[in-house]
């Protein structure tokens, strides 16, 4: 598997949908745009955060979207329990579906973070290594989910479920950041959050549960 089951999942993925939601994006940084001015009384730093934060969203929901031409339909189609069958382990397949998700996602939005860089402001390196880094770990989260529902008619909220850990997420990192007044603190919550889902999500991961799964 490896690098030959990244590029697989990423044929997968790139249909007229895919540049249908490269479009979507494009439009969401225009609203950036038109946004700019409204916030001139925030910092730049303020700013960054917010757009970086704020364009998590698009990118779960693409996530979520993109998936269903790869671990999804897999599951349904039973591909992955004949990957598993062939000796493949559970955390293999998440790591392959989540890496090329998180590569197709981030091609995707990359429009997006180039407009948002030359219209709106210069994102700093560590705006943008934030920004993947944190999207990296939801696209895990999202693997996982997708290996460990029983019911497969409940992938439709997913992308909703995803919405909400993020949100959940932001709040801490917010709360922690007024609390200790340092925004370190804040990022780090939210880091910690976010890995803490995925651990106690992946724990619960096994051969067993994927197979018993139903559509």
């Amino acid at each position: 598997m490896g690098i030959n089951s990244i590029k697989i999942h990423l044929r997968q993925m790139i249909t007229t949908n895919y540049f249908f939601m490269m479009a979507i994006s494009l439009v969401f940084s225009m609203l950036g745009v038109w946004g700019k001015e409204a916030s001139l009384d925030m910092s730049a730093t303020q700013m960054k955060e917010m757009l970086s934060m704020g364009y998590v969203f698009p990118l779960i929901i693409f996530s979520a979207e993109l998936s269903k031409d790869s671990i999804q339909i897999d599951k349904i189609t039973r591909k992955i329990e004949w990957l598993l069958s062939n000796g493949l382990s559970a955390l293999s397949l998440c790591f392959d579906y989540s890496v090329a998700t998180w590569i197709a996602t981030s091609l995707l939005t990359l429009p997006m973070i180039v407009v948002t860089h030359v219209m709106i402001l210069n994102m700093s390196p560590l705006n943008l290594l934030d920004y993947y880094l944190y999207g990296l770990i939801f696209n895990a989260i999202l693997s996982v989910r997708v290996l460990n529902i029983k019911n497969m008619n409940k992938y439709k909220s997913l992308g909703l479920h995803l919405a909400f850990l993020h949100i959940a997420a932001v709040l801490i990192e917010v709360a922690l950041s007024h609390t200790l007044n340092m925004m370190i603190a804040g990022v780090m919550g939210r880091y910690i959050f976010a890995l803490s889902v995925f651990i106690v999500m992946a724990r619960t991961l096994s051969n067993e549960k994927i197979a018993g799964s139903y559509y």
